[in-house]
């Protein structure tokens, strides 16, 4: 079917905006206060609530090696690297 050049083009895709988080974070994952390497939970004792942290911390923008707004002063401290966060594990409905 032609399109009529008097209409415009209407874009139609996939809203994928959830997979702009990063799966592991480079700043978080081997911390020690991480509490789920989980990134739509993301929380940790700095940002206690689920999703709390930044993610330009968690994304790996900003190291957390000094306090930023809303962390009560906790920054990143390295666990041993033998050691990672709490797992994953889906909850079963």
């Amino acid at each position: 079917m032609a399109k009529n050049a008097d209409e415009p083009e209407i874009f139609q895709g996939i809203d994928d905006r959830e997979f702009l988080t990063m799966k592991y974070s480079p700043t978080c994952f081997f911390c020690k206060h991480l509490q789920e390497a989980n990134p739509v939970t993301r929380h940790c004792a700095a940002f206690p609530e689920p999703g709390s942290i930044p993610l330009r911390v968690w994304n790996g923008d900003d190291d957390h090696l000094k306090p930023i707004q809303g962390d009560g002063g906790i920054t990143r401290e390295e666990r041993s690297k033998s050691v990672g966060p709490a797992p994953y594990t889906p909850e079963k409905e």
